[in-house]
């Protein structure tokens, strides 16, 4: 159907009143609010769609476009879990999804002329999960063209080692460039900022790079980044952590996406 037809149609649909019409028309499908609450997280990485726009006009040249996005989860007693957004953007026949912390407000943008945009929780810093109807999420996302990015997404992955073994494995989310440590909230078994534990980036290659735990007090302390090494290449296949005399430690790690 020709630009004109498509128009033609559009307006005849104006007035018979074409459900699918008035859905791509409806400003509320560009932004929308919501409050959740606990048992509707009954179980960990359950999404819930908060906002999709996947019904481009046939005219439209694909381009930047800004998400803002915000959470903010009020927790009950004994309460605590961990909520990420899930992104799935796309042009024409290309798709991609994205995993990222969902904060009280954050903007992302990208090429896109199509988006999904989903929350869900998971579990938190000590790898515990409970939710119920004594919480409630207030979280909203809407977009608009243009960029207006302040800040990277991030994504944080809790770990523990020493617990069953002297080492573990941790995956490196998609789109993540560069990477720094950090402590985890309340009690922690160990210091991850001690020289007993080792940071690796490897690759089927082998280690890419290795850092001690007193080496990244100072990204630490600054809020600087490490880039991953190769990371543009796609060559980079996950994260080692060692401990050094198999003792416990637990903190986070913080990767930087290019979002």
């Amino acid at each position: 159907m020709s630009v004109d037809g498509w128009i033609r149609r559009a307006v005849s649909a104006l007035k018979v009143g074409d459900e699918s019409f008035r859905w791509a028309t409806q400003t509320n499908q560009w932004g929308q609010g919501r409050r959740f609450v606990g048992s509707q997280f009954d179980t960990p990485n359950k999404p819930r769609v908060m906002l999709s726009i996947d019904a481009p006009f046939p005219w439209r040249v694909p381009r930047v476009q800004t998400l803002i996005l915000g959470c903010e989860p009020r927790y009950g007693a004994s309460q605590i879990a961990t909520f990420r957004w899930q992104l799935e953007s796309g042009v024409g026949g290309a798709r991609s999804v994205f995993n990222f912390d969902a904060s009280k407000l954050q903007q992302v943008s990208l090429p896109t002329n199509t988006v999904r945009v989903l929350l869900y929780a998971n579990e938190g810093p000590a790898g515990n999960y409970d939710l119920d109807d004594t919480t409630t999420i207030d979280a909203f996302a809407f977009v608009a063209d243009g960029n207006t990015s302040t800040s990277a997404a991030k994504y944080t992955t809790f770990f523990r080692v020493g617990e069953s073994g002297s080492a573990i494995s941790v995956e490196i989310p998609k789109g993540a460039s560069a990477w720094r440590l950090a402590g985890v909230p309340g009690a922690a078994p160990g210091d991850p900022f001690t020289s007993n534990f080792e940071y690796r980036i490897v690759s089927e290659a082998g280690v890419l790079d290795s850092l001690k735990g007193d080496q990244l007090l100072l990204t630490h302390a600054s809020d600087s980044f490490i880039p991953i090494p190769g990371s543009a290449g796609g060559s980079t296949g996950g994260m080692r952590i060692l401990s050094g005399d198999g003792s416990l430690g637990a903190g986070s790690i913080i990767w930087q996406l290019d979002l």
